[in-house]
């Protein structure tokens, strides 16, 4: 159940947030500096490029916002916390 759950997590994570209120810009965490590590060993730690993220944040907060917080009739149109929300949620009950 662990091991699913991480998964979910991860697919969470990376999978490019899609609708007509995302700016295709900023559909994905690579797309503001947030990547994760190419060696397989540490699990896919997340690497995040301050410059970057400060850039994104500075040139369209907004956009940046909606990655994380769009509403969605589904997980592709959900931003990136509420699909972790809705992913933890299952998972605990």
């Amino acid at each position: 159940m662990l091991s699913s759950l991480l998964s979910k997590i991860r697919t969470d994570f990376f999978s490019p947030v899609s609708g007509a209120e995302i700016d295709s810009n900023y559909k994905q965490l690579s797309s503001i500096g947030i990547t994760t590590t190419s060696d397989y060993l540490e699990g896919g730690k997340l690497v995040i490029n301050e410059d970057e993220v400060r850039k994104a944040i500075e040139s369209n907060p907004e956009a940046v916002e909606k990655l994380f917080t769009s509403n969605g009739s589904s997980s592709n149109e959900q931003g990136i916390l509420n699909r972790l929300y809705d992913s933890l949620t299952k998972y605990h009950g």
